[in-house]
């Protein structure tokens, strides 16, 4: 995949593999587009990450990106095709998901989501979860808008690994990294990071997907992080099921060893038929 580094506009991106149909989105330093693949059609999204005057930690998450999108193959994880480094920039090529992101379609919502498809989307979650826990990895930035959509707004997939850690070396004391909305009590406190850190993250998203609004939200950082180590229960819309708040209130544990682990979730009988119902989409 042969790639030449530009500004950030389409033509800018040119790749013997993909051609750049229009932009996507764009971060601090990273461009999405949306591409077709030249020789067989099918869509793509290729990340173009300006590497030439990024600082060192910058350009090590975006390689951790590729590390970490290249070991993890699961149906409600964004796949990763190919990746090209050059000097000046790095080329992810990964799976495109055309139905959007879980904010956008949070935010369409005119009424609260029934039950039956907030435990779907859940039970994905925790799949895909439990496929980046079982390779010792950590998200660390888990949020609407880092999970997408099929074009049938049926299946969730968990992207944008560009924060995810190894475990070894991810139980270290919290850094900036993140969305603070989302972030553990035990991360704004300065403590160490790990995978019930990400439950906490997944407790947060299905408050959200229920109340059709942020679990946590505050004018600023310091009342964000008064409100969320407060140990305040974050309460469903009325017409959600016990068992449904009961996960979210355990998700939403101040102590993080008093999380429960993502099998644990999975393993509770009100979840069976939503497995199966993802194992026939």
């Amino acid at each position: 995949m042969a790639a030449q580094a530009g500004t950030g506009d389409v033509g800018s991106l040119q790749h013997e593999t993909y051609e750049a149909i229009r932009i996507l989105g764009r971060g601090a330093c990273s461009t999405a587009f949306l591409c077709r693949h030249r020789q067989h059609g099918s869509l793509a999204v290729v990340k173009q990450v300006e590497l030439e005057d990024l600082p060192p930690a910058e350009r090590e998450k975006a390689l951790t990106e590729v590390e970490l999108l290249g070991m993890v193959q699961h149906p409600n994880v964004i796949r990763y095709f190919d990746h090209l480094l050059q000097p000046r920039g790095l080329y992810i090529a990964m799976e495109y998901a055309p139905g959007g992101t879980l904010d956008d379609f949070i935010a369409q919502q005119s009424k609260p989501l029934p039950e039956a498809v907030v435990v779907r989307f859940l039970a994905q979650l925790l799949l895909a979860l439990q496929a980046l826990h079982e390779r010792g990895i950590v998200h660390r930035d888990c949020k609407p808008n880092n999970i997408f959509l099929d074009d049938r707004q049926q299946m969730l997939k968990l992207a944008d690994f560009g924060i995810s850690r190894l475990v070894p070396a991810a139980t270290f004391k919290a850094s900036t990294l993140g969305t603070p909305n989302y972030m553990a009590p035990e991360l704004l406190e300065g403590r160490m990071y790990t995978q019930k850190s990400d439950v906490w993250a997944l407790g947060c998203i299905v408050a959200e997907m229920c109340n059709r609004k942020r679990a946590f939200e505050a004018p600023n950082v310091s009342a964000l992080t008064l409100l969320i180590t407060s140990d305040k229960p974050v309460v469903l819309d009325k017409s959600y099921s016990a068992w449904l708040q009961g996960v979210v209130r355990a998700c939403l544990h101040s102590q993080s060893d008093q999380r429960p682990a993502i099998a644990h979730i999975l393993s509770q009988p009100e979840l069976q038929n939503a497995l199966v119902d993802v194992q026939l989409l």
